[in-house]
């Protein structure tokens, strides 16, 4: 795919919309102070009753004018698309601000994956005049972009339609994107639902965090941490649970076993794994200090657990 011409104006910083939720985001600032961020866990009684491939190299914080006369050329997966520019030429647009469940899992396509393709699919007939939101492009050379739809619709661009339908997940700094997100978790839409059936544990979740340990991150790695809790009165297996969060750079495949009422501390740094404490070996944070998305995913892709962190 090529593309020459777009042309591309960046006007104003972005500000975030406000959507009206329970839940007030407190989003701590990036410092080194060692605080551990508040938690939300959307599936306890509690948090319930108050929420409502690797991701690309994300240019945000300029808004750009939208360009209309767009054609769709072929839906590839759920944050993937082929599209004829209006001067003609071919695109590849990687939505920006988004990253939907992978289309194949050990090359078998998944319940999510393809029923985030089919909705992506929906949500573009929806508005016969479509503008792209140039953002740039991401170093695989794919244009970066949010798609505008009419003006009458419920959400104003694509990224937001398909957040707020539970689609996939947002990610990068729009408050107003993290807001749907947490709504559509709070309501068992889409990915957040059972539309791939049931995991294969209920009885495995994410327990306590700590993603901005003391001083800084990158020279103290390994008290960076998500526990993993078994909270049955049997030992469950972990071999193809996978621990996540909004991107598909961070994923980690586990392994072993976790004896009843047992916990898994799950370190980003170096160290000896033992019962208690796996050491994924990473040179970087993994979890973000500011806003933090954690999954945990059954052997079969079926979403098992979620906390947001921030």
């Amino acid at each position: 795919m090529r593309r020459i011409g777009l042309p591309l104006v960046v006007v104003a910083a972005l500000t975030s919309g406000c959507v009206d939720v329970v839940l007030d985001i407190d989003v701590e600032s990036d410092t080194e102070s060692g605080t551990e961020s508040d938690q939300v866990d959307p599936q306890s009684e509690d948090g319930a009753s108050d929420l409502v491939d690797e991701g690309p190299d994300e240019n945000i914080g300029a808004e750009a004018v939208p360009v209309p006369g767009v054609q769709i050329d072929r839906v590839i997966d759920g944050d993937s698309i082929d599209v004829i520019l209006p001067d003609g030429n071919e695109a590849e647009v990687r939505l920006v601000g988004y990253n939907a469940p992978e289309l194949f899992n050990n090359d078998q396509r998944t319940c999510n994956g393809e029923q985030a393709r089919v909705e992506l699919e929906a949500v573009l007939a929806r508005s016969e005049q479509l503008s792209i939101l140039d953002e740039g492009d991401d170093r695989y050379g794919r244009l970066l972009a949010d798609i505008s739809l009419d003006p009458d619709d419920e959400h104003p661009t694509v990224v937001a339609a398909l957040v707020a339908s539970g689609t996939g997940l947002a990610t990068g700094d729009d408050e107003t994107h993290r807001r749907l997100m947490l709504d559509a978790a709070a309501q068992r839409l889409g990915m957040w639902g059972n539309q791939c059936g049931e995991p294969q544990s209920r009885d495995l979740a994410i327990g306590a965090t700590q993603v901005n340990p003391d001083g800084n991150d990158r020279f103290n790695l390994g008290e960076e941490w998500v526990v993993i809790e078994n909270r049955s009165s049997s030992e469950i297996a972990l071999d193809g649970w996978v621990l996540r969060d909004d991107t598909t750079g961070h994923r980690f495949t586990l392994a072993g076993g976790l004896p009843a009422s047992g916990s898994l501390k799950v370190r980003t740094g170096d160290g000896t794994s033992d019962g208690e404490n796996l050491y994924l070996g990473e040179n970087f944070p993994v979890w973000s200090n500011q806003w933090e998305t954690v999954l945990l995913i059954d052997p079969q892709g079926v979403l098992a657990h979620w906390v947001f962190v921030g």
